[in-house]
C-alpha cells in the first residue's frame, strides 16, 4: 500500500494551526481535493505527497508542487529518489526539475462543490487571495480585499461580485462563481490560461503520465538485467540504443498530446517550447545516426553503450 504525506500530517497539523490568517491557503486546500478526488482512482505503486514538508517524503513518490514563484524550497526533495514532481503551471517544470522527473497537470477544482457558493452580483470589484500574493500590487480605487478567510466563506463572498483580481486555483473558482477575471501578476498578465477543470477531469492525464515515466523506468530495469547477465556476450547495443531514444521522442509526441487535450493552446508559449524541444530532440537522434554511419560496427556498438551509460540508462 502507498504512503501518503499530506494535509493531516501532524508536523503539517502544527504548521497550519499556528499560521494564522495564511492557513487558509490554496496548498491546503487542494490537498483536500488532490486526496479526496484524484488519488483513489490512479492506478500505481507509487507514494504521493501532496503538501509540502521539508524532509516528509518518500523514494518513488508523486509529489505536487504548489509554489511557482519559489520552486527553491522544495530543494530538500534533492536527497530522495524517483520522484515524478506535478506542476499546475508549464514553466514550473523547468525550475524543479533538477528534483526529479516534472510533468505539466493542468490546474482543476470540485466544480460541483464551488457551484453551491453562487449568488447574486450586488458588488463591483475586488482581489481574491492571500496578502503576501498583493502587498506589492496596485489596484484600483475602489476595489476591495478578500482574504483571510475560510475556503466556504471566502467563495461566498467572491460569489458576490462582478469583476475579481485572482490567479490560479482562485481564479478558476472565481470564473465557476461567474466573475470575471483581471489580471494582477505580471507573470501571469493573460487570463484565458485559467481554465474551468473538473478534478476528475485530469485524472486520465494523470495517469497517462505517470504510466509513460514508469514504462520507460521499466525498460531501464530491463537493459540493466541484460547488461548484467551478457557482460561478456557481444551485445547489441545500438539496437538498444535505438529503441531508447525511439522510445523518448514517442514520450515527447504523446505528452504534447495529452496537453493539448488538456485544452492547452497550441500556439502559446508552453506548446511552443515543447514543439522546440521535440525538434531539436530529432535533429540531435539524426546527427547521430548520421555520426554512427561513419564507424565501424565495432566502434557504433562502443559509442551506443557509452552514450547510453552517461545517460543512466545502464548502470
Amino acid at each position: 500500500m502507498s504512503n501518503i504525506v499530506d494535509h493531516t500530517d501532524s508536523a503539517y497539523k502544527i504548521k497550519w494551526k499556528n499560521s494564522g490568517a495564511q492557513r487558509y491557503n490554496g496548498a491546503y486546500y487542494y490537498s483536500i481535493e488532490i486526496v479526496n478526488n484524484i488519488i483513489p482512482y490512479i492506478k500505481t505503486d507509487r507514494n504521493w505527497v501532496t503538501i509540502n514538508i521539508p524532509g516528509k517524503c518518500y523514494d518513488h513518490s508523486i509529489v505536487f508542487i504548489h509554489n511557482n514563484k519559489n520552486p527553491e524550497r522544495y530543494a530538500w526533495l534533492r536527497k530522495f529518489k524517483d520522484l515524478i514532481l506535478v506542476c499546475g503551471i508549464p514553466s514550473t517544470c523547468d525550475k524543479v526539475r533538477k528534483y526529479g522527473t516534472p510533468i505539466y497537470l493542468p490546474l482543476s477544482v470540485d466544480v460541483e462543490e464551488i457551484k453551491k457558493h453562487i449568488h447574486p452580483k450586488v458588488k463591483e470589484i475586488a482581489f481574491a487571495g492571500r496578502y503576501p500574493k498583493r502587498v506589492d500590487k496596485k489596484f484600483p480605487k475602489g476595489t476591495q480585499f478578500i482574504e483571510s478567510l475560510p475556503r466556504d466563506k471566502l467563495l461566498d463572498e467572491i460569489s458576490q461580485y462582478r469583476k475579481i483580481y485572482a490567479v490560479g486555483r482562485t481564479a478558476i473558482e472565481a470564473m465557476i462563481l461567474g466573475c470575471k477575471i483581471l489580471p494582477y501578476d505580471p507573470r501571469y498578465p493573460d487570463t484565458n490560461i485559467w481554465k474551468i477543470r473538473d478534478n476528475k477531469d485530469v485524472i486520465k492525464i494523470l495517469q497517462y503520465k505517470i504510466d509513460q515515466i514508469d514504462k520507460g523506468n521499466n525498460m531501464k530495469k530491463v537493459i540493466n538485467s541484460s547488461f548484467r547477465s551478457r557482460l561478456t556476450d557481444s551485445d547489441d547495443w545500438f539496437n538498444m540504443w535505438f529503441e531508447d531514444k525511439q522510445s523518448i521522442i514517442d514520450t515527447m509526441i504523446k505528452n504534447m498530446a495529452s496537453d493539448l487535450d488538456a485544452g492547452y493552446d497550441y500556439f502559446g508559449n508552453s506548446m511552443i517550447k515543447e514543439r522546440e524541444e521535440l525538434e531539436n530532440y530529432k535533429q540531435k537522434f539524426d546527427d547521430e545516426i548520421e555520426n554512427l554511419k561513419s564507424m565501424t560496427a565495432d566502434d557504433a556498438n562502443r559509442w551506443c553503450f557509452y552514450d547510453m551509460k552517461k545517460r543512466g540508462v545502464i548502470e
